[in-house]
């Protein structure tokens, strides 16, 4: 399970996850099992290192969505998608390569 998946996990099971220091901390109604608790200590490098993370990384958000370009012309499916994760209605051409972007976006 990587940090991202076990971050969703966890906060789909009403546990919420801050970063305070270097220590995790968790709230939540959730008693998690001591697997659970096991797994999220061995993860816990790679959840400080997603939780520390700036927010906004342009580079990773046009990646993000390059990849699901690609996966939608695999299937077959029209549907493209901005980097801020909306579905894009134009493609602008941006380092010699099509990108797309939303109304929002484009402004």
């Amino acid at each position: 399970m990587s940090a991202a998946r076990a971050l969703d996990w966890l906060h789909s099971h009403g546990v919420t996850v801050e970063l305070d220091g270097g220590s995790l901390r968790l709230t939540g109604d959730t008693d998690l099992s001591p697997a659970i608790v096991a797994r999220i200590r061995e993860l816990k490098p790679l959840i400080v290192a997603e939780l520390s993370r700036p927010l906004f990384d342009p580079d990773r958000l046009q990646a993000e969505a390059d990849r699901k370009n690609a996966q939608a012309i695999r299937e077959g499916r029209t549907d493209r998608f901005c980097r801020c994760g909306h579905l894009a209605e134009a493609e602008r051409i941006i380092d010699n390569r099509p990108t797309w972007r939303c109304d929002e976006c484009r402004r």
